[in-house]
C-alpha cells in the first residue's frame, strides 16, 4: 500500500510547564523543531567462543530535543526559557503534532502529543546581520521517558 499522507511541520506546537500535569504554555514565535534523537545503549556480550559479535540492549536514553524561535526579548516565553536555563530548572514539555493531511490521512485520534521532562541545556541567539533577524535556539536534555499520547 502506498504511503499517501504526511504530518506537516506547519501547525506543530511546543509547550512547557513548571509542574507535571500543570498548565502548559506554548512557546511563542516558533520557527523550527529538531525532534528527539533517542538511542538504546548496547553491551558487547561477545564471548571468547562466539562465532560473531553479540550485543545486548541496555538503557534507553531519550536524548535531546531542540527548536528555534524568532527571538523577541519582550516575549514572556523566551524570557522564561532563558531563566530556566540559567536557574537549571526542570520543565515538562509537550510536542503537539497537527492532524495528518493527504488522501490516506486518518484524523481520528490526532493530533498526537509527545510528552517528556527536560532541562534547558542551551539557549543561544544568532542572526545579528544587516538583513537578518535574530533567532533563538533552545536545546533540551530529556531526562526520563518520552510518552506518546
Amino acid at each position: 500500500m502506498p504511503f499517501n499522507f504526511t504530518i506537516p511541520g506547519l501547525g506543530c506546537e511546543v509547550s512547557y510547564c513548571t509542574t507535571e500535569g500543570g498548565t502548559y504554555v506554548d512557546v511563542g514565535q516558533l520557527k523550527s523543531i529538531d525532534g528527539t534523537n533517542s538511542e538504546v545503549g548496547m553491551f558487547d556480550s561477545t564471548g571468547l567462543a562466539s562465532a560473531a559479535g553479540e550485543q545486548i540492549p541496555t538503557l534507553f536514553r531519550a536524548g535531546e530535543f531542540g527548536f528555534k524561535v524568532i527571538f523577541d526579548p519582550a516575549n514572556t516565553t523566551h524570557v522564561a526559557l532563558h531563566a530556566a536555563h540559567v536557574a537549571k530548572t526542570l520543565l515538562y514539555w509537550k510536542l503537539t503534532y497537527p492532524n495528518p493531511v493527504g488522501p490516506g490521512a486518518s484524523a481520528p485520534g490526532s493530533p498526537k502529543v509527545y510528552s517528556f521532562p527536560a532541562w534547558v541545556k542551551s539557549f543561544a541567539t544568532s542572526g545579528y546581520e544587516v538583513e537578518g533577524g535574530i533567532e533563538g535556539a533552545c536545546g533540551l536534555a530529556i531526562t526520563g521517558a518520552v510518552t506518546l499520547g
